[in-house]
């Protein structure tokens, strides 16, 4: 999928790719400079199905052209950052999630706890 594409999970929930920021310097005071290269921010949007569910940052991660994946990191914002959310059937939920990775074509993926039968891949040019 590519930035803007929404998965659908078999409950009928949906995630998606709202938005990508590239940034070569942290937002706040303390953040220092990517040591990988550049900071990528992720805005998610989800929308729980019928049964509820759950929206956690540490099952997204990005994946590089070689193959090397790397976890959410810690620093400032533009917009709330999203925390692990328990979702009511319905329920709306939309927050950031920070990657310091290299500089070029990556890859967002959700792998969940309780994996669909494939995660959902967003390219990111």
């Amino acid at each position: 999928m590519a930035v803007g594409g929404t998965y659908t999970t078999r409950a009928g929930g949906q995630v998606t790719l709202e938005s990508v920021q590239r940034r070569t310097e942290g937002l706040g005071q303390f953040d220092g400079p990517p040591a990988e290269g550049v900071y990528l921010e992720v805005l998610i949007a989800g929308v729980a199905g019928s049964e509820g569910g759950s929206l956690n940052p540490f099952e997204f991660n990005i994946v590089d052209a070689a193959g090397f994946r790397y976890g959410p990191t810690f620093g400032d914002t533009s917009v709330p950052t999203l925390s692990f959310l328990e979702i009511p059937p319905g329920g709306l939920v939309r927050g950031a999630i920070l990657f310091d990775v290299p500089d070029g074509p990556v890859q967002l993926v959700w792998a969940q706890v309780f994996p669909e039968a494939q995660p959902a891949v967003w390219a990111i040019p």
